[in-house]
């Protein structure tokens, strides 16, 4: 059964100390959604729906079908399955993504706007929300990511501050 599959490939990958709970989180789920099927009846169609069942970004896409391809080469490679059911990867679409730069006098405004919505009753200080704006802007982080900061990540005498990407 593709359960019991599932089961045996996660304890080999937990006994290779890998850290595998998100390709077990997919591989469940892949499971949940064929349900109780042999793993040598699992079909090309079978995982192109599950791959497609979401509108997923690029990255989500190939890291789902990176970890079923891996699965099922594990499994083909010791004759329970019979040839690749993994569906072909999907083309690399170019960013059409163009950042905007703003003027100094949007800045401005941007930052204004920032320090009047702290008002009183709330615990952000205006100059709190203005330094998380400018920095937003000045790093091009995302909000997690600042947020995240502890004040070991900021060294004022060589004026740095190490913002750990979660992308």
């Amino acid at each position: 059964m593709l359960s019991d599959g599932i089961i045996e490939y996660v304890a080999r990958k937990r006994l290779e100390k890998v850290d595998f709970q998100h390709g077990e989180s997919i591989l469940n789920r892949l499971s949940r959604q064929l349900g109780a099927v042999a793993l040598h009846d699992v079909s090309t169609s079978d995982v192109t729906a599950y791959l497609g069942a979401q509108v997923l970004s690029t990255n989500t896409w190939a890291v789902r079908h990176q970890t079923l391809s891996r699965f099922f080469e594990y499994w083909s490679v010791r004759g329970i399955m019979h040839g690749s059911v993994m569906p072909p990867g999907r083309r690399q679409v170019r960013s059409r993504f163009i950042p905007y730069i703003y003027s100094r006098a949007e800045l401005r405004l941007l930052l204004q706007a920032a320090a009047r919505t702290c008002t009183r009753g709330r615990s952000l200080a205006p100059q709190t929300m203005k330094t998380f704006v400018f920095l937003l802007y000045a790093t091009g982080a995302m909000i997690g990511e600042i947020l995240s900061l502890k004040d070991s990540d900021v060294n004022l005498s060589a004026g740095t501050l190490t913002i750990t990407s979660k992308r």
